[in-house]
């Protein structure tokens, strides 16, 4: 199942890249001090333990769109959605991908 082995591939580094890219926003001064703060506190909310118990439900199409739904639930669509500036889906796969190849 697609959803389940990328939880065992990939959630640590998408976390981690979250993180990095929020650390770079903030520190650019892309965000406010402010989002950067409501945007950790999300980040920082999301279990890993509990997604990894998530069973795949066709609620959302992938890991990363699950992920995002937790962290606009937590901080509302205008903040999550700052953590997706200068960035796209295909640098976080590429990214993702090397991390794994690292790990082996």
């Amino acid at each position: 199942d697609n959803f389940e082995d990328a939880k065992e591939l990939f959630l640590s580094p998408l976390m981690a890249i979250h993180y990095a890219h929020l650390t770079m926003l903030a520190a650019q001064g892309i965000v406010s001090a402010g989002d950067a703060h409501r945007l950790r506190e999300a980040l920082d909310g999301v279990s890993l333990d509990e997604v990894r118990q998530v069973k795949y439900d066709g609620s959302c199409e992938d890991l990363f769109f699950y992920i995002q739904d937790l962290i606009l639930n937590a901080c509302g669509d205008d903040v999550g959605g700052r953590l997706h500036t200068a960035r796209s889906r295909n640098d976080i796969d590429m990214t993702m991908y090397r991390m794994r190849q690292r790990e082996l």
